[in-house]
């Protein structure tokens, strides 16, 4: 079952090693993992998509919120959440073959970064099923690269953090 996990932590060394190890003592495999500073503070905030059973996952969440440095962690699987990855793909591309790959490259809203003597390098950005479908439109013509970010989220609720952290506002714009 896939589950998401939101933790916000301490950025300091170590802290992403230590709930990576916890994850990996309750058996929970990691599909994709997202971490940034949320604005201008000493704050990380991690969001790990796992492949895990309820009861495994509880374990995660309860024994990531006795740890140190980390200041919550919350499940956000069933909330409404607004999903986006970003992909970078070199594509062989021959003379013959640019037009219709720049045309299913406009289908997707993708954009040509550079055409070079026998590729061309292509980003785009969107759901995870999005890029999976430009994905296998691209095979036809052979993929020579592909990069990928991992997913990255954001709740669409009126306040994303907790409220004893300073910097975040509330629906009605007032700092929280």
């Amino acid at each position: 079952m896939r589950k998401i996990l939101d933790i916000l932590v301490e950025d300091v060394h170590g802290v992403l090693t230590r709930v990576l190890h916890i994850i990996n003592r309750h058996r929970c495999n990691v599909q994709t993992i997202s971490a940034g500073h949320p604005l201008d503070t000493d704050l990380t905030r991690i969001y790990i998509v796992l492949e895990a059973d309820s009861l495994a996952t509880e374990r995660v969440i309860k024994q990531l919120g006795q740890q140190i440095n980390i200041l919550s962690v919350t499940d956000v699987s069933g909330k409404e959440l607004i999903e986006q990855e970003i992909m970078l793909i070199k594509v062989s591309a021959k003379q013959e073959n640019r037009e219709s790959i720049q045309s299913i490259a406009d289908m997707f809203e993708a954009e040509v970064l550079e055409v070079a003597g026998d590729y061309m390098l292509i980003e785009l950005t969107g759901q995870v099923d999005k890029l999976d479908t430009f994905v296998g439109e691209m095979q036809k013509y052979c993929i020579k690269d592909m990069a990928r970010s991992g997913s990255i989220f954001m709740l669409r609720e009126s306040a994303s953090f907790d409220s004893q952290h300073n910097g975040f506002c509330d629906s009605a714009g007032k700092q929280i």
